[in-house]
C-alpha cells in the first residue's frame, strides 16, 4: 500500500435526510422515527393529500424516546390534513393486510401492500441503534425513507 500523505478527506457539508412520519392531532404534531431526526439542526416536513396541495413547514423536536427510537414533532402552525389514530396493534392478526406508507427513496406519498407475518419480534435491530423493540413483521415493502412512517390496516 502506497503512502496516504496529502490525501484528505472532503468535508461534506450539510446532510439531509429523508424519512417519513404521520400526523397525529392537526395543530401540529406529528410522529417519526427518532433515527430519523437524530442530530438535526432542522426538520422541514412536507405534507399534503394526494389530490391538495403540498406544503413545506418547519417542525422542532419537542419528545423522544431513543429507546424506543420514537420522536415527536410540532410543525410551526397547524396542518389542513387528516390526522391517524393509533391502533391496537395487540388486536392484530397474523394473516391480515397492511399498508406501508411513506417516502422510499424520495418517492414522495407512496404505498405498499401486505400481510402480518409475525408479531413480537424482538431479535431485529433495523436502525443500528440499540433499543427495546417489539416490531411487527410484514412483506410490505419497506425501504430507505419508509423510516418513521405508518402502518395501517
Amino acid at each position: 500500500m502506497g503512502s496516504r500523505r496529502g490525501f484528505r478527506i472532503p468535508n461534506p457539508g450539510p446532510r439531509e435526510g429523508l424519512g417519513s412520519g404521520f400526523v397525529i392531532d392537526r395543530a401540529g404534531l406529528i410522529i417519526t422515527n427518532y433515527h430519523v431526526v437524530d442530530g438535526a439542526d432542522r426538520i422541514d416536513v412536507t405534507v399534503g393529500t394526494p389530490d391538495g396541495p403540498h406544503q413545506t413547514v418547519s417542525a422542532k423536536l419537542v419528545g423522544k424516546a431513543p429507546d424506543f427510537d420514537m420522536a415527536l414533532l410540532k410543525t410551526d402552525r397547524a396542518l389542513d390534513v387528516p390526522a391517524l389514530v393509533f391502533g391496537d396493534s395487540d388486536q392484530l392478526r397474523v394473516g391480515e393486510w397492511v399498508m406501508a406508507m411513506g417516502n422510499p427513496f424520495g418517492l414522495s406519498q407512496s404505498m405498499s401492500v401486505g400481510i402480518i407475518s409475525g408479531k413480537h419480534r424482538e431479535d431485529v435491530n433495523p436502525s443500528g441503534h440499540q433499543g427495546v423493540y417489539d416490531f411487527l413483521q410484514t412483506d410490505a415493502s419497506i425501504n430507505p425513507g419508509n423510516s418513521g412512517g405508518p402502518l395501517v390496516d
